[in-house]
């Protein structure tokens, strides 16, 4: 680090001492409070630019510029990295490489379930962690609303800022824009509240705020499933094997083919139970909650195609959030199909 680095980004190595200690988190909240001091970090990085050349500074994908920083944007310029931006991505490297397991009793940690099971890329745990900051300290309000320079002074981290912030550690091949504008992705389809278009407003400036499900998730919380209550039921899972029953080789056969699916690098799949009314089908799904210590969810679809298209989406989405996160099954009843 050269001197003129040193004098303004000294405090890099205060949160590098704070942060990347290389061993693994003791439970959930000292993990949360590593991940916030990272965004404090990239903030005050923010804040020093922000006082800089626009040349020199981020490159303000996500804010309004006044006169004069449009002018410096329009001349020519070679784009230049941060500085320190190998030494901020060591930061964010280490506080991965610690997210994985508590140390005490191997539980996963909720935010690496988000980071490792969703398959998140860098600028989309970024994305994440801005939008968490926000439910967790109303300080990031203010600080995004400045950063933004939203007339109000407080807002809600938008895709542009967090693209702005992603210059600071990630390379330009990872920092695409495009990622976070993928409607598709597993960040926007489950992690993130679903915002409508707004015809007078940029994809850039689109605020993003996590989904209550998730922040209960992260906060250690009992999940709630408000719109399953509208056609499913949590099923009670009995808490021993019975000695024999009458179905004993077809859950043997169930249980080796999701044993299977559980091993496979996909880690899921739609396993189909054909019988009449009656046959034991709802009884064998139970029991293969006991034997994978999970729970069940069960869902009517026929009351589910009853709802109103936002709600059903809704239902499903919780659904998905409960079997991803909190391990449980999903037991679709009532489908009426058959194979050929």
């Amino acid at each position: 680090m050269d001197r003129d680095n040193r004098e303004e980004y000294g405090f890099i190595e205060f949160y590098f001492s704070k942060v990347a200690n290389g061993r693994p988190f003791a439970d959930g909240e000292e993990q949360l409070t590593a991940w916030q001091r990272f965004a404090d970090m990239l903030c005050m990085i923010a804040l020093v630019q922000k006082e800089k050349s626009f040349p020199s500074g981020l490159s303000k994908i996500g804010c309004l510029l006044n006169d004069e920083e449009l002018m410096k944007v329009l001349e020519p310029h070679e784009k230049t990295a941060f500085p320190e931006r190998d030494r901020v991505r060591e930061i964010f490297n280490s506080l991965i490489q610690r997210g994985n397991r508590n140390t005490e009793d191997e539980r996963v940690l909720p935010l690496w379930q988000f980071f490792n099971i969703g398959r998140l890329s860098e600028l989309e745990i970024l994305a994440f962690l801005l939008a968490l900051c926000v439910d967790l300290n109303r300080k990031y309000e203010r600080i995004f609303g400045i950063l933004q320079e939203d007339r109000e002074n407080v807002a809600k981290p938008t895709a542009g800022l967090v693209h702005d912030l992603g210059a600071l550690f990630l390379t330009p091949e990872e920092n695409q824009i495009g990622i976070l504008l993928n409607r598709d992705s597993f960040l926007n389809r489950y992690l993130l509240e679903d915002t409508r278009e707004n015809q007078a407003m940029s994809r850039l400036s689109r605020p993003l705020s996590l989904r209550r499900e998730i922040l209960e998730i992260v906060l250690e919380r009992p999940m709630s499933y408000g719109m399953l209550a509208a056609c499913g039921e949590f099923l009670e899972t009995p808490q021993e094997l019975p000695d024999t029953f009458c179905q004993e080789k077809a859950f043997e056969e169930l249980v080796n083919i999701y044993a299977a699916m559980s091993a496979s690098e996909a880690s899921g799949g739609v396993i189909q139970l054909v019988g009449e009314n009656g046959s034991g089908r709802r009884f064998l799904v139970q029991t293969l909650g006991t034997v994978s210590a999970a729970d069940l969810i069960s869902i009517l679809t026929g009351e589910l195609m009853e709802l109103p298209w936002d709600q059903a989406l809704e239902a499903l989405k919780l659904a998905v959030s409960g079997s991803v996160f909190e391990h449980s099954l999903i037991y679709l009843e009532g489908t009426d199909v058959r194979p050929d």
